[in-house]
């Protein structure tokens, strides 16, 4: 028997042992494929095998003796991996496509819609009228839309549910098997019926025509913010599902504060000047970036400075530093959110002894969750602590995203230590994976521009999970009121200063 259908037994053992609840059998055929992937080198096997053992932790999670959040982190870890592999953007685009469907179900799973929309988003460019992901992308941006703080935001969420859903059940929609199309079809068309009967469909159809062109007065602003809605940077949640001028605006601000009138003072709660600075932040390390990938040549700046030639593909000028500056910017937003959580929760870390990966626990060392969000169903919050987990825990480490730990350690780089950005061609001489090590680290162009943008969207998920995380808490308050409150209202000031005086 040879090895492509050896393979493909594995697959059905598998899908056969998850039907059955055989958590034995399953037990023994996730061994079989780590003894599988320890003697893959590369190619395209190894993204195969980790998106079968992604099934199996799958199959486990019906186990009552499993623990299901740790059996869901395992999921991802291994069709991050099954992405990570080179070979992956070339193998069949049904793979794909399933691959990226099911990390966009478990990131939904996990609360955090904006990485889940991105997964579904990924994945219907490579197989547009694809059944199951349109549906799962309606499902993602209908809870998306119960979090939204902005009427109008919630709308037009929803109605791109309902044309997911439409898209979903309609005759070029493909399934998987015709038993599936029989039995989801008719299930899809009345989810969209329904979500249609809360959603004035005629005006959110006139605001995509209205403001169709309205992407700035110059041709300099037009570029940036086509830049920034292809790219999804927008601090905007319809950035998440439309790439139309309607969403190419950093309208993203907190919903009313209330509290009690004792409470208030003539200014308004420092939540918003918090938040006021935290978008400022992201903005500004967003603008280098895009000031950085649309750079033609050498900056005046960089005309008559003399540096040594040291003869290693050392790439300088005024562009490069605009990419550190964007990478370190935006990871910078992260703490600044972290400030935001500290005050708004009254969690009394001192202000030097927290930051984003250690405000949601009762003390800097603990690995034990604050008590504020130990019982919370705060779907935005629970999505930020996952954003943080995903980044920094030690705990997760071992199935977090492949290379995110590199993000913290490129950061600390970049702040502390001696780092040098090279040619993609001189990326042999000492690999990037050396940064914990090493107190001059060299690293590829390509490899910074690519985590800089990653960077960037992570600052902004966290921006945006952090204001809707306020949102809900603002709403789970409203009935629990019976004496005087007062509530802040913020306003979209037309004139503000935005250069010298």
């Amino acid at each position: 028997m040879n090895t492509e259908n050896k393979l493909m037994n594995i697959a059905i053992d598998i899908d056969c042992a998850v039907d059955i609840q055989d958590f034995v059998q399953l037990n023994k055929l996730n061994q079989k494929i780590e003894n599988l992937l320890k003697k893959q080198t590369g190619g395209f096997e190894i993204s195969l095998l980790r998106y079968w053992q992604a099934n199996i932790f799958g199959g486990l999670i019906d186990d009552p003796k499993s623990d299901a959040l740790i059996l869901a982190e395992k999921q991802i870890f291994c069709l991050r991996s099954a992405i990570s592999v080179k070979e992956f953007e070339q193998s069949e685009p049904l793979h794909q496509v399933q691959v990226r469907t099911n990390l966009g179900n478990l990131f939904q799973d996990l609360q955090r819609p904006i990485e889940a929309i991105e997964q579904y988003n990924k994945a219907l460019k490579i197989i547009p009228n694809y059944s199951l992901t349109l549906a799962n992308k309606a499902r993602t941006l209908t809870s998306y839309a119960r979090i939204a703080n902005d009427a109008g935001h919630q709308s037009m969420l929803l109605y791109s549910a309902v044309e997911n859903y439409k898209k979903a059940s309609a005759k070029k929609a493909i399934f998987e098997t015709a038993d599936q199309s029989v039995l989801l079809r008719e299930q899809f068309k009345s989810f969209a019926k329904n979500i249609a009967k809360v959603v004035n469909q005629s005006e959110c159809k006139s605001a995509l025509s209205k403001y169709k062109d309205k992407l700035g007065r110059s041709r300099a602003e037009r570029s940036y913010r086509t830049f920034c809605l292809e790219f999804g940077l927008f601090l905007n949640p319809l950035n998440d599902t439309y790439q139309h001028a309607i969403c190419s605006t950093d309208t993203l601000g907190l919903s009313n504060l209330t509290m009690p009138i004792n409470d208030a003072g003539v200014h308004p709660p420092l939540e918003f000047s918090l938040f006021n600075r935290i978008k400022q932040e992201f903005i500004a390390a967003r603008y280098l970036y895009y000031e950085y990938m649309t750079s033609q040549g050498p900056h005046f700046s960089d005309h008559h400075v003399k540096l040594a030639d040291t003869y290693d593909y050392t790439l300088h000028g005024n562009a490069f530093e605009k990419l550190r500056l964007a990478y370190r910017a935006s990871y910078s937003v992260l703490d600044r959110v972290a400030v935001l959580v500290n005050h708004y929760w009254r969690l009394n870390h001192k202000a030097t002894s927290f930051s984003f990966s250690t405000v949601w626990y009762e003390t800097r060392s603990s690995k034990k969750l604050h008590n504020r969000f130990q019982t919370s169903d705060n779907m935005a919050l629970l999505g930020l602590i996952e954003v943080s987990k995903d980044l920094h825990s030690t705990e997760r480490s071992s199935v977090s995203e492949p290379d995110s730990k590199l993000l913290a350690d490129l950061r600390n780089a970049l702040e502390h230590r001696f780092v040098e950005i090279t040619g993609d061609f001189a990326a042999f001489e000492k690999p990037y994976e050396d940064i914990p090590k090493s107190l001059h680290v060299r690293i590829p162009l390509a490899v910074l521009e690519s985590r800089t943008l990653r960077m960037i969207r992570i600052a902004r998920n966290a921006c945006i999970y952090s204001a809707l995380a306020i949102n809900v808490e603002e709403q789970s308050k409203q009935p629990q009121y019976d004496g005087l409150y007062a509530s802040s209202l913020i306003l979209d000031f037309p004139e503000r200063h935005t250069g010298r005086i």
